[in-house]
C-alpha cells in the first residue's frame, strides 16, 4: 500500500485520469495524448467533450493541448 500523498498518477485524460486522483489526494501529472487517431471513436470523442468541458468550467484549454485540442 501507497499513501495517496506518496504517489503521482500520470494520464493524458483530465476527467478519467487527473481528476479522479485529485479527489483522491493524489498527485498529477496530465501529459499529451499521443496518436490520438489510433483510438476507437468513442475514446476519441470523449477526449474531445472532455477538453471542451474544461474549457467551460476552467476557462481555459487543457495543459497539453494546443487550441483546446490534444496533440497526436
Amino acid at each position: 500500500d501507497v499513501p495517496a500523498n506518496s504517489a503521482l498518477m500520470v494520464g493524458d485524460q483530465y476527467f478519467t485520469d487527473i481528476a479522479g486522483a485529485n479527489e483522491a489526494g493524489v498527485r498529477t501529472l496530465k501529459v499529451r495524448t499521443v496518436a490520438r487517431a489510433s483510438f476507437p471513436w468513442p475514446v476519441a470523442w470523449m477526449q474531445r467533450l472532455e477538453t471542451l468541458m474544461y474549457r467551460v468550467f476552467y476557462g481555459r484549454a487543457l495543459e497539453g493541448t494546443e487550441n483546446g485540442r490534444s496533440e497526436g
